[in-house]
């Protein structure tokens, strides 16, 4: 019983501290990023800090002719183990 406790407390104070981004980015799952309905999406990147990283969105003022669009980033790891997928979808 001890050794699942500790088991437990160990796995909870891994991800105690991680926002929803870093758990896509360290242990694999999917975020989601909407972009609000007046700007469009341009770019994303990851800026990686001490403790956490942070995940930068470059937008745009959105002109008439752009069209509302959904982007898929998806993490393809060397052997398809915590797979993380960012989804960016405009409104």
């Amino acid at each position: 019983m001890k050794k699942y406790l500790c088991c437990f407390v160990l796995a909870l104070s891994l991800f105690a501290g991680c926002t929803a981004q870093d758990m896509a980015k360290e242990y694999g799952g999917t975020v989601t990023i909407t972009v609000p309905a007046d700007e469009k999406f341009v770019n994303i990147t990851w800026k990686t800090g001490e403790s956490r990283s942070n995940l930068w969105v470059l937008t745009r003022k959105r002109v008439p002719s752009d069209t509302k669009e959904t982007y898929k980033f998806h993490e393809s790891s060397a052997f398809g183990l915590l797979q993380g997928t960012v989804l960016i979808v405009e409104k």
